[in-house]
């Protein structure tokens, strides 16, 4: 499954593509992560959740930006998850520095 924005823009803000693992869904991010997107990204971790996936895996290695939006979206999905069944196992330098500065690192970044 690929999902992008509904935008008529060709080159849509972010897409996410979902893949099963061994452990759950792997979902993997590319663009931006920001108020408009968000909803996207919480979108595709609901569906993932509905299929019963034991695990959520996010690739962000290809996330360009995320903002608090976007921070919020993947702390409310480990939330409703119970915490270690949500995480962060690439993160790109931008999306890394904002996780490190928020002091979420620890919590979401698989090392």
């Amino acid at each position: 499954m690929t999902r992008g924005n509904t935008s008529e823009d060709t080159d849509p803000q972010l897409t996410i593509a979902a893949d099963r693992s061994s452990t759950g869904v792997v979902l993997r991010a590319t663009g931006e992560i920001d108020v408009d997107s968000a909803p996207l990204l919480r979108s595709a971790i609901e569906e993932a959740v509905d299929t019963g996936a034991p695990a959520i895996e996010l690739d962000l290695s290809l996330v360009a930006f995320m903002d608090s939006t976007g921070l919020s979206t993947i702390i409310a999905a480990r939330t409703r998850l119970g915490g270690g069944a949500v995480r962060v196992v690439a993160a790109s330098e931008p999306v890394r520095r904002t996780l490190d500065l928020t002091g979420l690192s620890a919590l979401l970044v698989e090392r």
